[in-house]
């Protein structure tokens, strides 16, 4: 049985609601132990560590029955009231940033993947190249415009080769465009209605636009949805990426919010260790559903999606 501290804010209410379920016929020793169990939680809500997959974590299997049920329907009650009257105040959030691929669009991992086993070439070489001295190799280069697209494609094919399978950039630059991913582009106009919404995307000046596009319908579909947010922050501008915490810093200053106001969704746990390390509440995106769901237990909104 899933214990009922299931989100941050669910961390944040549960010793007002530990009282009602006292008076709810709970006895004295699972009381007790439903304390415990949320007291921990707000101690590490407190302590910043509140993001989704942390304080999912916390289970309470050994309360049974209807302490249990009491609790849970309370909660219910808290969760209605506070999202009527405004929960993102209340947890203090006031914007939510975005990476674009992997999150918004399809990972161009999944077209890496396939561009690999159309040649032979081991399942996940490309990231392990781009991960390979990652603060100064090709890639980070391209993406912080510090070289341009010829010189991309001789110093990836160099690094390619080094590592056993020559591959020219200009064929990985083909492959950077993603599709449209239309449920996260509801949740993201959902949260444009109580929030600031924001784009925080490395990319390189490759393909169409700010999607790196590899034909006009993509082109075209992630211009409709950057044109959404309230800003936009792209490496390839900016002459730095992620995950120099300089960029970060530089979003939350663009959009006037401290890193603590912002929910950050990124599909690569490296570019989440600093927004964290900052005060952001993270989301890794692992996939579409999952991101959805996470972001509607941390903001306490049902996306009907």
């Amino acid at each position: 049985m899933e214990g009922f501290v299931g989100t941050a804010m669910d961390a944040a209410i549960s010793v007002i609601i530990i009282h009602h379920a006292v008076r709810a016929n709970a006895d004295r020793a699972s009381a007790d132990r439903l304390d415990h169990t949320a007291q921990r939680a707000v101690h590490e809500l407190t302590a910043g560590a509140a993001n989704v997959q942390l304080v999912n974590h916390h289970r309470i299997d050994h309360l049974r029955g209807t302490t249990v049920r009491v609790v849970n329907s309370i909660l219910r009650q808290y969760r209605t009231w506070l999202t009527n009257v405004g929960a993102w105040a209340l947890m203090g959030f006031k914007a939510v940033l975005w990476d674009f691929g992997g999150v918004i669009t399809s990972s161009p991992f999944d077209a890496f993947n396939r561009y690999e086993a159309e040649r032979g070439i081991p399942q996940d070489f490309i990231r392990g190249v781009n991960a390979t001295n990652p603060d100064d190799n090709a890639w980070a280069k391209f993406e912080s415009s510090r070289i341009d697209a010829d010189e991309f494609d001789s110093l990836f094919l160099a690094e390619t080769t080094a590592a056993g399978h020559p591959i020219p950039g200009r064929d990985v630059t083909q492959l950077l465009g993603g599709d449209v991913r239309p449920n996260m582009v509801s949740v993201l106009k959902r949260c444009k209605q109580s929030y600031t919404v924001a784009c925080l995307t490395n990319n390189a000046d490759a393909g169409q636009g700010s999607g790196m596009s590899s034909n006009d319908r993509q082109a075209g579909e992630v211009a409709s949805v950057m044109a959404l947010f309230d800003c936009v922050v792209e490496s390839s501008k900016e002459g730095m990426r992620k995950p120099q915490p300089g960029i970060y810093e530089l979003a939350c200053e663009r959009i006037g919010v401290s890193p603590s106001d912002v929910v950050y969704l990124d599909d690569l746990g490296i570019n989440l260790k600093p927004a964290r390390a900052m005060g952001m509440t993270t989301i890794k995106v692992l996939s579409e559903a999952q991101a959805i769901d996470d972001l509607g237990q941390v903001l306490a909104i049902d996306f009907e999606v």
